[in-house]
């Protein structure tokens, strides 16, 4: 399957919320500004018009149509007026030229008075033509037009301005002159860029708490989705015996939590009926259980209780389920602790593996040091159950290694994963052999071959087990390398000097080793076992074509 590029929900939900806040702040400060830059234009144009209005209301007609030459700005009149229009202009600091103008009967717009000083160069001179006039500014040479401001800032020789227009009347009602007051463009525009920075500053503050907020919301949110996502890769894994709480007051993730919560307790109880490293591996692979079935080099551990019939006869059915809870936990504790495959429970029985479904180089290793464990798990608790005056549940087991056929084994609907084979059978046969040699743990030649740098062995005896014509070497293991005491080491040599002679066919040197084993270690029924045996080839020695080997006639 293709694997696409992911990004976290995380990530996802923080960046949604920050383009929605963005996009929003940023229509919401645009739409204001436009809004708001065509009010302060219209507050402006409206404060322009009250201050013409109210100017050319004052100005004194019948004075100002005493002025027509530039003769007459040496005049009272003159005067007087040009001291009027500067108080017009003082009255705001924008303000930048007040002024007259006149147009003749040819529409020749002329300057009449200017509120600038004499000495300034932007001066306007009484007749002077001004040649950019704007439909406006004749539209305000009318009797009773209302004062109008330009919609418009415009543009001639002395800069840019947002300009107003007022006609002042004679006593007869006619019109003697216009009134002009131009505002600075440039101070327009540093309130609307005033008021953009305002809108921008207030904007940004108002974006990042909202990003804060919606971080801190998509966290809020990602976060019970994160965890779930982790308690379900540990779900994948099998790990679910923990996990961390997740809380949340959406419901989507309610409604996926007690989901997961319900999923891990089905799960719970179905890995206490299939080995779990099988299911692990198939759902981390992704694939469905089928039927298969390969060969592979495994060692197969058999065990059971000893005596286990009377036991249950005299033990009360409540009692014998809590006792044999504690017998499985340990063992099982032991093999799966060992990298082992549960395979399954028959009875007191355990059958487990390893080697799969898991391949596992040391795999006779683990299985021997498994068997180490369950032997001592069941001897504390057999001693444990002596003190109370219980049966103890002792433990018998065989090893065998070599290829099995495992797999998934049954019908489409209904699988078990195990192992089947002559090596299965006879690691089984290998632990029923035990009760024969008075031993715990047996193993094959095979498997001590691939453990014996790991553990401690004595070679037993060369067995054809019921069921099979080629006989194998059996060892007991003692435990681990190293761990034996100085008298187990001691008995171990002479038992194994005792059978090279055994297998040399020197019987009589044999037997006469083994009775003073027997008298050492009376207890040791192995000894007892090749004693008798021993003594018994002397008188009636085994055939030519004897390898050692001896055939068991029962299980």
């Amino acid at each position: 399957m293709k694997v696409r590029r992911c990004i976290s929900i995380r990530v996802s939900l923080a960046t949604a919320f920050a383009i929605t806040v963005i996009t929003t702040a940023s229509f919401i400060g645009m739409s204001n500004f436009v809004v708001t830059r065509a009010f302060i234009r219209d507050g402006i144009r409206l404060r322009l018009e009250n201050i013409t209005t109210m100017a050319a209301a004052r100005l004194d007609a019948a004075t100002h149509a005493n002025i027509r030459t530039r003769a007459d700005e040496n005049s009272a009149e003159y005067a007087r007026i040009k001291l009027y229009l500067k108080e017009i202009k003082a009255v705001s600091p924008d303000i930048r030229f007040v002024y007259t103008y006149r147009i003749d009967p040819a529409g020749k717009v002329s300057f009449v008075v200017d509120a600038e000083d004499a000495t300034s160069t932007d001066m306007s001179h009484v007749g002077e033509e001004y040649d950019e006039v704007t439909p406006l500014m004749r539209h305000a040479y009318k009797a009773s037009t209302p004062v109008r401001t330009e919609n418009a800032f415009t543009t001639d020789k002395w800069g840019t301005w947002l300009s107003c227009y007022g006609s002042v009347t004679d006593a007869t009602g006619g019109v003697e002159c216009a009134l002009g007051i131009d505002m600075s463009g440039k101070a327009v525009r540093d309130y609307e860029r005033h008021f953009l920075l305002t809108i921008i500053w207030y904007s940004a503050i108002i974006g990042v708490i909202a990003l804060l907020g919606s971080l801190w919301y998509s966290r809020s949110i990602s976060r019970p989705l994160l965890k779930l996502a982790d308690d379900l890769g540990r779900v994948q894994r099998l790990e679910l015996d923990h996990g961390e709480e997740i809380r949340s007051s959406i419901k989507e993730v309610v409604i996926m939590r007690e989901a997961i919560y319900r999923m891990k307790n089905g799960l719970r109880s179905f890995r206490k009926y299939v080995p779990a490293d099988l299911v692990a591996d198939l759902m981390e692979l992704g694939q469905e259980a089928r039927l298969s079935a390969e060969n592979r080099e495994t060692t197969i551990f058999f065990s059971d209780i000893v005596g286990f019939t009377a036991i249950s006869e005299q033990t009360p059915p409540e009692q014998l389920v809590e006792d044999l809870a504690i017998y499985f936990d340990g063992m099982t504790r032991s093999i799966i602790e060992s990298k082992g495959t549960v395979d399954k429970y028959i009875g007191d029985a355990i059958m487990a593996f390893w080697g799969a479904p898991r391949p596992l180089p040391d795999h006779a290793v683990q299985a021997c040091l498994a068997a180490i464990k369950c032997r001592n798990h069941s001897r504390i608790i057999g001693a444990e159950q002596r003190k109370k005056g219980k049966a103890p549940m002792d433990t018998r087991i065989g090893l065998n290694t070599g290829a099995a056929i495992i797999g998934n084994i049954g019908y489409d609907e209904r699988l078990n994963y195990t192992a089947m084979g002559d090596v299965v059978n006879l690691a089984s046969r290998l632990e029923g052999l035990n009760k024969f040699y008075g031993t715990q743990i047996l193993i094959s030649e095979s498997t001590w071959q691939l453990a014996k740098d790991a553990i401690d062995a004595r070679f037993i005896d060369v067995v054809a087990v019921k069921g099979k014509q080629i006989p194998v070497r059996v060892y007991e293991v003692i435990c681990e390398r190293g761990g034996m005491a100085p008298a187990q080491e001691k008995l171990v040599a002479a038992y194994e000097t005792a059978m090279q002679l055994y297998l040399a066919r020197e019987f009589k040197e044999c037997a006469e080793l083994f009775e003073k084993l027997s008298a050492a270690h009376p207890d040791d029924r192995a000894i007892s076992r090749m004693l008798e045996r021993s003594r018994q080839f002397i008188d009636h020695p085994p055939p030519p074509e004897w390898q050692g080997e001896f055939v068991m006639s029962d299980k």
